[in-house]
């Protein structure tokens, strides 16, 4: 044998030489071809195209056009090819009883090659024994059948929703094998009225099931060609379980479910709702409802009945069935109700316990005739017709300087009166109000810090009432709920609160025309920006004066005057505070972007008024000018009492030229005959604390010798204290509800103190430091901020230690208005009064504002001297600063004097000590 095997593989060696072949002993042969996912023929199905190999390299389809060729026979002998690339209905199927042969021919790709002795090839799995080679060619053959009738055993049934009154018939149910046959879905749902005779239920959604009819479902399903139903073993589930009638015809299965009869639905309530109720002045209601809408119907919307005397009830006009429009209530009529209800197919009335209600209410008037059941409502007379808005308009807010309104409107009049056009109330505390009536005339105006309510009353119309839990009440678009019900009226409060006094710091007046030699003057003027003045007269013009002795003095200038060729001139404003706005202290104008001298004073009239000043060099250039030395707009001393010192500068003069200083008012008109001082530098006297923020005035005549008009002079004032001050208007700080010490008698205590600050305007900022006792604090951070501040506890062990805190508070005018305090805080198990009291620290306890000298408060750990604390008397007179006389100690002197009192106390110490120097001290 091994002889014979050994000749045929030298013979086979031998051919491929003679054919000018290689023989490759190499790993590029292929052994094996398997086939996978090719479709065995089932009849009625069609030939499979689609199938493929494991294998992925090596070799390739060589079938033409094609990835096989299918050849059936129905003899099992004689064969013929399948038509390939035909679709529709000309697709050739497998069919029953016949033989089918599946062929594909592979080659090898270059490099590759069969194996000769050994081919394995599989189709889905199965040895394909018909494989022939050829060259680089290999045929695979595999034939099926002949093809026999597949059987059916079972039906799946998924998802059939049984009858449920009300609802629609679902047919949306499924199968599993839908691949063996097809589904007859139409008119599956059948309905009867006596279990008997069925008709289809409509498959266009407008189906309902109802009580009381007998329903079953019903299907067919056809089997596709090849298979046959195995009526021996056929089962079919629906949902899970074996049920239903099955029953065969003409092949066809039918498969029928009964659900038999719905039951008759007992309507136990009938439910009425949003049923109005007669209201004066309303229509009758004829579109309300019912809950149970799938168990009655309503017969119509129901009736209205009216009674003038609560007897004898006619039918009202609107209602179906009837003509004409339907009538409103009328509150001295009887009304009533009526409606009728008959029960839907499937349905009937538990007559015995049927609940009536209207509106939740329970109702016992109903009767049951003619297959209806009749509810029956009695209303009497209606109710008044509620008033739920209230809306007030154009009422004007509180406005300081401004009349009360008391002409405004209301939105809804219908239903109500005013009774009262409004009063107002004012009350100084907030508390007490006192009524103000329209015919006081200016004493009724509006004022600062006062507090105002507004109140009006209404009354209902006959038929109306207030709907006082839902009452909706807008005054200018606000809502107010301080409304109460009293003696049948409503009355509306308004509360404005406290009217903040608003106080114009500033004003830029521009468009102000410089004079020129032969112009007529020009009054007008601009106020620009948010000014909220105006001028004090209706003209709202200016007013020119004129010198013509360089200005020693000054006269007003008509309409109509002209400018003249070396002569000074100042423009002059006068302004009014706007509605809702005052003057107050010392106020900035600004004339043409230049700083104006400027003052607030009162009128005859008791109206306060704004005036200032801007005066223009001398036209024609030349000429003296004086203005205050530094550049600064006038003079200012921080130390009361004591005389300052004032320079100015001259521009234009000569070295002869003479320099009087006289005191005069704010236009310049000497108020004493003779100079109180001479030359460029001059000693103006003090001024008292009590007249900080008063400004006073001095008046600087410069003149050459031999000429009186070769001259000029400048109105300048000066004041104690920055400008800015208001005066009668300063910060202080306290603490609220102590003195300057806060003693804790428990260690390790957290004390919580507040501050009390007064005579602040706007928002304050308080800021909280530790300090020393002269009021340097330790960090340039606050520890709080606020009106109220946490101390650290103190231990034990530093009880009776002294702790120093400074408070500061700057109001919104800025650092001019600025109060500081320093206090004491310490642990102390004893009682304070055993020990001496302490003198207050430093000179921040007198809590009052203390300017530095630039207009800026000054940094808290570097306190100024405030008031009273100078060390050097003055006795002074003079317009504006008359002088109050006094003697303070200086801290410098303060500090000789204890200093000199320590170095004696020691003296005598040592004294004594050497004195009994043998004898022990004990303590």
């Amino acid at each position: 044998m091994k002889k014979v095997a050994l000749f045929c593989l030298i013979s086979a060696i031998i051919l491929m030489l003679t054919a000018g072949g290689t023989v490759s002993l190499a790993a590029n042969v292929i052994s094996s071809v398997t086939i996978v996912n090719l479709d065995e023929p089932v009849v009625g199905e069609t030939p499979d195209y689609s199938w493929n190999t494991a294998e992925t390299r090596g070799f390739r389809v060589a079938t033409s056009g094609s990835s096989c060729i299918w050849y059936e026979s129905s003899d099992g002998v004689n064969f013929k090819q399948m038509a390939v690339n035909v679709s529709g209905s000309s697709r050739p199927r497998f069919k029953l009883g016949y033989t089918y042969r599946f062929e594909t021919v592979l080659r090898a790709d270059e490099e590759y090659s069969w194996n000769l002795l050994k081919m394995n090839v599989t189709i889905n799995g199965k040895s394909a024994k018909n494989v022939s080679i050829s060259g680089d060619m290999c045929t695979i053959r595999k034939e099926f059948g002949p093809l026999d009738v597949l059987m059916v055993e079972k039906v799946t049934i998924l998802g059939i929703d049984g009858p449920v009154a009300g609802e629609k018939p679902s047919f949306q149910w499924e199968t599993l094998e839908k691949d063996l046959y097809t589904v007859d879905r139409e008119n599956v749902w059948e309905e009867s009225t006596d279990g008997k005779t069925y008709t289809p239920m409509a498959t266009d959604g407008s189906a309902v099931f109802t009580s009381g009819r007998y329903y079953r479902f019903v299907a067919g399903f056809e089997l596709l060609s090849g298979f046959r139903w195995d009526t021996s073993k056929l089962a079919v589930t629906i949902d899970g379980e074996e049920q239903g009638e099955v029953k065969l015809e003409n092949d066809k299965l039918l498969v029928t479910l009964d659900f038999g009869r719905l039951d008759i639905k007992v309507i136990d309530t009938l439910t009425i709702t949003s049923l109005s109720e007669p209201v004066f002045d309303n229509r009758p209601d004829y579109d309300w409802g019912t809950f149970e809408k799938t168990m009655f119907t309503a017969k119509d919307a129901g009736k209205w009945y009216v009674s003038t005397d609560g007897t004898k009830f006619d039918l009202m006009p609107g209602a179906p069935g009837t003509s004409g429009t339907s009538p409103k209530f009328k509150m001295d009529n009887y009304y009533r109700f009526e409606a009728s209800f008959k029960a839907n197919t499937g349905c009937e009335w538990n007559l015995t316990n049927l609940e009536v209600s209207v509106n939740g209410n329970t109702v016992k008037t109903w009767e049951y005739k003619d297959s209806y059941v009749k509810v029956t409502v009695s209303y009497g007379k209606p109710s008044p017709r509620l008033i739920e808005n209230i809306t007030m308009l154009h009422l004007a807010e509180p406005v300081i300087g401004a009349d009360p309104d008391y002409e405004w409107e209301v939105t809804e009049q219908e239903g109500f009166v005013v009774r009262r056009t409004g009063e107002w109330s004012e009350s100084e505390n907030g508390k007490e109000y006192t009524v103000l009536t329209p015919d006081q005339g200016s004493a009724s105006r509006f004022k600062g810090d006062c507090y105002y309510k507004f109140t009006a009353a209404f009354e209902a119309s006959k038929g109306y009432a207030w709907d006082l839990e839902n009452l909706m009440i807008l005054v200018g678009g606000i809502r107010t709920t301080d409304y109460e019900f009293r003696n049948d009226m409503l009355f509306v409060t308004m509360d404005f609160g406290k009217l903040v006094r608003q106080t114009v710091r500033s004003v830029d007046v521009s468009g102000v025309n410089a004079p020129q030699a032969g112009a007529v003057i020009d009054r007008s003027y601009t106020l620009t920006g948010n000014a909220n003045c105006e001028p004090d007269n209706a003209s709202g013009l200016g007013y020119w004066f004129e010198s013509d002795n360089g200005g020693a003095t000054y006269t007003e200038m008509s309409n109509g005057a002209t400018f003249k060729e070396g002569c000074k001139y100042y423009f002059m404003v006068r302004l009014v505070a706007k509605l809702g706005y005052e003057l107050s202290g010392q106020i900035t104008v600004n004339i043409n972007g230049n700083r104006a001298d400027s003052r607030v004073s009162l009128t005859d009239s008791g109206e306060r008024i704004a005036e200032a000043i801007f005066t223009f060099d001398r036209l024609g250039g030349g000429g003296i000018t004086v203005k205050p030395a530094g550049g600064a707009s006038s003079f200012h001393t921080y130390t009361p009492v004591k005389a300052f010192s004032a320079e100015v500068t001259l521009t234009g003069a000569s070295k002869d030229a003479v320099v009087e200083w006289f005191f005069c008012n704010f236009i310049g008109e000497n108020t004493e005959d003779t100079a109180f001082a001479t030359g460029t530098k001059a000693t103006i006297p003090g001024i008292s604390s009590e007249n900080t923020g008063i400004w006073y005035y001095v008046k600087v005549v410069v003149t050459e010798p031999g000429d009186a008009k070769a001259g000029s002079s400048a109105v300048i004032p000066y004041a104690l204290f920055p400008e800015g001050f208001v005066e009668g208007e300063k910060v202080t700080v306290s603490l609220k509800g102590r003195d300057w010490r806060v003693i804790t008698r428990e260690p390790d205590e957290r004390v919580t103190v507040e501050a009390e600050i007064t005579g602040a305007l706007g928002d304050v900022k308080v800021n909280w430091y530790e300090c020393d006792q002269n009021g340097n604090p330790k960090t340039s951070s606050p520890f709080a901020q606020g009106t109220s501040a946490t101390l650290f506890g103190i231990t034990e062990a530093n009880e009776g230690k002294d702790y120093f805190f400074l408070i500061t508070a700057e109001d919104s005018r800025g650092a001019s208005f600025t109060g500081k305090f320093v206090f004491l805080y310490k642990f102390t198990t004893k009682d304070e009064t055993e020990e001496p009291t302490p003198t207050p620290p430093g000179p921040w306890t007198d809590a009052t504002a203390t300017p530095d000298r630039g207009g800026k408060t000054s940094d808290p750990g570097t306190p100024t001297p405030g008031p009273g604390e100078t060390a050097e008397p003055s006795e002074t007179e003079g317009n504006g600063g008359k002088g109050t006389e006094g003697m303070v100690l200086s801290p410098l002197v303060l500090g000789f004097i204890i200093g000199g009192a320590v170095v004696v106390i020691a003296a005598c110490f040592v004294v004594g000590f050497l004195l009994g120097r043998k004898r022990r001290f004990y303590r």
